[in-house]
């Protein structure tokens, strides 16, 4: 039995997907309530139609489904891929998570007419990787 099996996740963590790209199927969209009291925060969160554990949404992944997608009412059945990159700091350098490790957030985009776990889906290894138009690959 492996840990996954043992102890099943409800939520998808940035270190879990490590370098891995998922491309998934919307299943629903609903805000689900973390903490408790006082405390408690709803937060928005995708669940898919394959059982990948479900998606708490950060502002920037709301906004690239909803320029993809349009209103959330809209994405049930919307095809996208979910990848992680390192968090940047506004001088650029990587942010540090609490044991001294580069910390990573999600970034979601559109797969429009590819449907998930399909043949015509591209595999992880195969994905090309993305460059930003600033980035000028200066050796130093």
């Amino acid at each position: 039995m492996r840990f996954a099996q043992a102890f099943e996740q409800q939520y998808l963590t940035a270190g879990d997907l490590g370098e891995r790209t998922l491309v998934v199927k919307i299943d629903r969209m609903q805000k689900v309530t973390f903490g408790k009291g006082a405390d408690a925060k709803n937060k928005p969160t995708l669940f898919f139609e394959d059982g990948t554990p479900a998606l708490v949404l950060n502002k920037d992944c709301w906004r690239a489904l909803e320029q993809a997608f349009g209103d959330s009412d809209d994405w049930p059945g919307a095809t996208i891929e979910i990848r992680t990159e390192a968090m940047l700091d506004r001088d650029g350098n990587p942010v540090l998570d609490r044991n001294n490790n580069p910390s990573r957030t999600f970034r979601v985009r559109a797969r429009l007419g590819v449907e998930a776990n399909s043949a015509d889906a591209e595999k992880p290894a195969d994905l090309p990787a993305e460059r930003g138009d600033l980035d000028d690959e200066i050796p130093f």
